[in-house]
């Protein structure tokens, strides 16, 4: 069961991609966006596959459908890192879990595609359940997360970019096609020059760069290309449904790892762990692993 181990491995490296990417936006790099900028000219590095995979794609209109999943996949790195700016990171991993729902409901406006009940029951587990990691728990009352709002159209952009990719590779090599939406959104991320502001802060993270900020740079894009490796090993190797299934230990792994970072060294990463908080996250856990369950093995 050799899937199984690569799927898990690649949302473990994932959830420290993520861990790593609210530290940097916390503590490194006052502008999330400049970090987005960076992180996606670091997605170059999708290049050195090039001499194993080849570099041509079947049909042009590949190129066009691959360049549209790069603008959102762009835009979705930009909401993600702001609301990574604005939450803790286990909140934002369970919030991840959201993305299998919009990217379902994108197919049943576009293609049509007719939802079951059991698919409706998962929904509802997984909406429940990020309704429930967004609250936090207060002295008098509860409240909704800020970056809510930010995170969910996150997930609609990474949704639309899933199934334009999903498209794609029926017909098209998944390596291929992985390298040429990174060449596309390398080029797309220097959009971002149009405003002053990221301008700005991009040349004065520029004029400061250290050796330790440029590995964090260069280690987190490794981190993304390996996780997305193995993933896809998985995936060649598995049933799709089965592979996606374990897509919650990657809400797991972080909030894991985050909580005892906070413990030992609140300083790198600031988690709530006063009771009420951590019982908020491990209900909203369960019921989207749950969901994911239903979701994918229904």
């Amino acid at each position: 069961m050799l899937w199984v181990i690569l799927a898990i491995l690649s949302h473990f490296v994932w959830a420290w991609a993520n861990i790593t990417d609210k530290y940097v936006v916390e503590n490194r790099v006052k502008n999330p966006y400049v970090y987005v900028w960076w992180q996606w000219i670091f997605a170059i590095l999708a290049l050195v596959i090039v001499p194993f995979v080849g570099f041509e794609l079947n049909l042009a209109s590949s190129y066009l459908w691959l360049m549209l999943a790069s603008v959102f996949g762009v835009i979705g790195s930009l909401f993600y890192v702001k609301s990574l700016q604005l939450e803790e990171v286990s909140r934002i991993g369970l919030w991840w879990n959201l993305i299998p729902v919009f990217t379902l409901g994108i197919a049943w406006f576009t293609i049509g595609q007719k939802l079951s009940v059991i698919q409706f029951l998962a929904f509802f587990l997984l909406l429940f359940g990020a309704l429930v990691g967004s609250l936090h728990a207060g002295w008098v009352r509860f409240k909704i997360s800020k970056a809510l709002k930010y995170i969910i159209v996150a997930c609609v952009s990474y949704s639309i970019y899933a199934v334009i990719y999903s498209h794609v590779v029926v017909v098209e090599s998944f390596a291929v096609s992985y390298v040429w939406m990174n060449i596309f959104g390398f080029f797309m991320s220097f959009l971002l020059v149009f405003s002053p502001s990221i301008r700005h802060d991009f040349v004065s993270l520029w004029k400061k760069m250290d050796v330790s900020l440029i590995s964090i740079f260069f280690g987190v894009s490794i981190l993304n290309h390996i996780g997305a490796f193995l993933n896809v090993w998985a995936l060649s190797l598995g049933l799709a449904a089965l592979v996606f299934a374990m897509e919650g230990f990657q809400a797991m792994f972080i909030l894991i790892f985050a909580t005892i970072i906070s413990v030992f060294n609140p300083k790198l990463l600031k988690e709530e762990l006063d009771k009420k908080n951590i019982i908020l996250k491990l209900v909203a856990l369960v019921f989207m692993i749950v969901g994911i369950l239903i979701l994918n093995l229904g």
